[in-house]
């Protein structure tokens, strides 16, 4: 099945009519050229989170919750690493 084009006229921007798909949305929710805000990081992140948030991987970030490089909490399994942990660094 071929891909329908169609000529929506001079300044039509697909992006400011919210309908673009596989862009990470973080790129256009944009306000005068800069980037939008992020939402506030939670006070405990799973270690995942913190990965996530820190560009590293999670085999790394579950080793410096191991050695304590990280502020951690545990219940139980359950791992928790403090905000204060994604921020200061």
């Amino acid at each position: 099945m071929a891909m329908r084009h169609y000529d929506y006229g001079p300044g039509y921007s697909p992006i400011q009519e919210g309908i673009v798909v596989g862009v990470n949305q973080e790129h256009v929710n944009r306000v005068d050229g800069e980037a939008a805000a992020a939402p506030p990081l939670p006070e405990w992140l799973t270690v995942e989170e913190y990965a996530k948030h820190m560009r590293i991987g999670r085999a790394l970030a579950y080793r410096m919750a191991a050695d304590g490089r990280v502020p951690i909490r545990r219940i139980g399994k359950i791992i928790r690493v403090h905000r204060s942990a994604a921020i200061e660094s």
